[in-house]
């Protein structure tokens, strides 16, 4: 298995807080910003660059999520820098 490359793991850095940020305002502030679509390839691209990242294989068919998904509506399940970022 490769190992990934800098801008791969800048493009992970990115994605989660982007996707933890889209499950804040979709969970906590009832405010979606995309469609369910573009939140799943969004999630897709994040979890393909985690399991090589961490040097797993990733499924054939895709079933899984990124490690850091919180998916909640309580406010303080999600960081700071997440919550003080998203809620505008």
């Amino acid at each position: 298995m490769r190992k990934p490359t800098k801008k791969e793991r800048a493009e992970f850095e990115k994605l989660k807080v982007e996707i933890l940020c889209h499950q804040f305002r979709y969970y906590v502030l009832s405010h979606p910003t995309i469609s369910d679509y573009a939140y799943d390839e969004l999630e897709k691209r994040a979890y393909t660059l985690e399991c090589l990242i961490e040097g797993k294989a990733e499924e054939k068919t895709w079933q899984g999520k990124p490690s850091f998904i919180i998916s909640s509506d309580n406010a303080r399940d999600y960081p700071k820098h997440i919550q003080d970022l998203c809620q505008h």
